[in-house]
């Protein structure tokens, strides 16, 4: 992909997708007809029949391999395009085994224990089924047998932030990822898997030029990695004040979309 040069990678859930998870129109315009020279890459905590999903929904690639390169599970999985696997990683065995004995306290915590191919539940409840349902997940109990399945990703859901905190003080010293992707989901991933790291390995792969304008859009903890990449970062104005922060701009997308607000404000910003 020697003729690329500009990368547009955007997160998902609060970014791509609105309030009621909708693509906006204008981005839908643009995603049916990717502009010559540019490359789009979605960057989600999401599985890929999640993200299938949402393109799908919306009359995009139906039937057909998602044409993208793809950051899946916050940088523990990515797809070249045509959906094809490039890494898939997993927590070491010693590490794994830590995360499973202090997640397993945390009785009334439910969470997702994620494979390359499923979310298995630990202390399901009927929050766990409608997620399930609702994203495509496929699941099952994280029962004893599967304990040392090779995990790609551990996510945590509580209405109450203070457990979260707590899980978080007790996972912070173990050689993982981490990050609040919602004040109210934790993500666990293994050490190095991260959104910046995994769009860089993309980008790698794929052999785009060095020096290529990267232009990155995200609303939570977990696209924070991808800022640092980015030639202009960029969070929606729906994103917490220090994501903002930590952004180089705030957008405003309207039903012109996520990808023409960035595309308006990076043009503004070189001058015109």
């Amino acid at each position: 992909m020697k003729n690329i040069h500009r990368v547009i990678c955007f997160d998902l859930d609060g970014t791509l997708l609105d309030h009621e998870e909708r693509i906006r129109p204008g981005d839908i315009e643009i995603l049916k007809d990717q502009p010559e020279g540019t490359l789009f890459i979605p960057a989600s905590g999401r599985s890929l029949a999640s993200v299938q999903d949402i393109f799908y929904g919306h009359g995009l690639f139906r039937g057909a391999s998602l044409p993208y390169p793809l950051v899946l599970q916050n940088g523990a999985i990515t797809y070249l395009p045509g959906e094809k696997m490039l890494n898939s990683k997993v927590f070491e065995p010693e590490v794994q085994t830590q995360l499973v004995e202090i997640v397993s306290q945390f009785t009334e915590l439910p969470f997702f224990m994620v494979t390359t191919t499923h979310h298995y539940v630990l202390h399901p409840n009927s929050h766990t089924r409608q997620t399930s349902r609702k994203y495509n997940f496929l699941d099952g109990d994280f029962i004893a047998s599967r304990r040392k399945v090779p995990l790609t990703k551990i996510m945590a859901i509580s209405k109450e932030t203070a457990p979260l905190k707590e899980l978080d003080r007790l996972v912070s010293p173990l050689s993982v990822e981490s990050a609040f992707s919602l004040p109210t989901i934790y993500e666990i991933t293994p050490l190095g898997a991260n959104k910046g790291a995994a769009l860089l390995d993309l980008l790698k792969a794929l052999q785009v030029p060095d020096g290529v304008e990267i232009l990155a859009a995200g609303d939570g903890e977990n696209d924070l990695p991808l800022f640092p990449v980015a030639t202009r970062s960029y969070a929606p104005v729906n994103a917490a004040t220090r994501i903002q922060q930590a952004a180089d701009a705030t957008i405003f997308p309207q039903e012109d979309g996520l990808i023409a607000a960035m595309l308006a404000e990076y043009s503004d910003h070189l001058g015109g």
